[in-house]
Parts: C-alpha cells; structure tokens; sequence
C-alpha cells in the first residue's frame, strides 16, 4: 500500500534545489508536495513530472521499489530485469517494456524503437501510446 508520507519524503530526499522551486520548474502549484495525503494522492501527470525532474522512477516514489533509478536501461542490457532479446508483449505499470524470453532476437529497428522509447518520459510515454492507439483503431476502420 502507498502512503502520502513515503511519497512525500522521498520528493524531499530527492530535490537537490528548494521543493517550491523543483514545483516551479514543473510548472505545478506551489502546494502540490504539501497537498498530498493518503486520500486523495497526487495527479499522475503530477507526479510524473516530478518524477522526470528528480531522474528518478515513479515506483521509486510511491514506494514500490528503493532503487531510484530503476526505471532506466540501456540498449543491450536488460528491460525489466528481462534479457533485452524477445518479442513485445506487454506495457508493464511503469511503462517500460516487457519481453519475453525466447529465440527471437530484435532487429535493429525494434532495438532502435526500445532505445527511443526507454529514453522518453513517462508523460511522452503515455502520449505516444495513445498516438499509437489511435493509429491502429484507424487503421482497423478503413
């Protein structure tokens, strides 16, 4: 379970600059940290913003993990604790990209697709795959 108070210290452990200013440069409230509570949570666009300000993941934040840097990878390495060769199968919470482990290796255009994907924030993440969705329902009504 999360708690506001998790989230809330670990923005602070995070921000290198004041919290009012990490806010500012986000472009959110000046309350938005002291607003949070067990209730009501904080916008996850909100949250997102923070996340990709401090370089650290979401899950990092809530709670879900204590690695800061969980959410980054590198081409070649792993996704996800997965060896970085598979097919795409799925969008894990975090938004990064499950694989699966098989034969099948990528080709250099999906590795280049992971590379520019894995670099994205999580809010470009989200926009893209709603771009992609929308893409696809179009393609399935000509």
């Amino acid at each position: 379970m999360y708690t506001a108070q998790t989230t809330k210290e670990r923005i602070k452990k995070m921000c290198k600059t004041s919290i009012e200013q990490m806010l500012a440069d986000c472009s959110l409230g000046p309350n938005a940290v002291r607003q949070i509570n067990d209730n009501k949570g904080m916008a996850s666009f909100s949250l997102a913003k923070i996340a990709d300000y401090l370089e650290c993941s979401v899950d990092y934040l809530l709670g879900r993990t204590d690695n800061p840097t969980s959410h980054i990878t590198q081409a070649g390495s792993t996704v996800n604790n997965a060896p970085i060769s598979g097919n795409f199968n799925s969008i894990g919470n975090s938004g990064s990209i499950n694989v699966s482990t098989n034969e099948h290796t990528l080709d250099e255009n999906e590795k280049a697709l992971l590379e520019y994907y894995n670099a994205l924030s999580p809010v470009d993440r989200a926009q893209l795959l709603l771009d992609i969705a929308k893409m696809s329902k179009k393609d399935k009504d000509t």
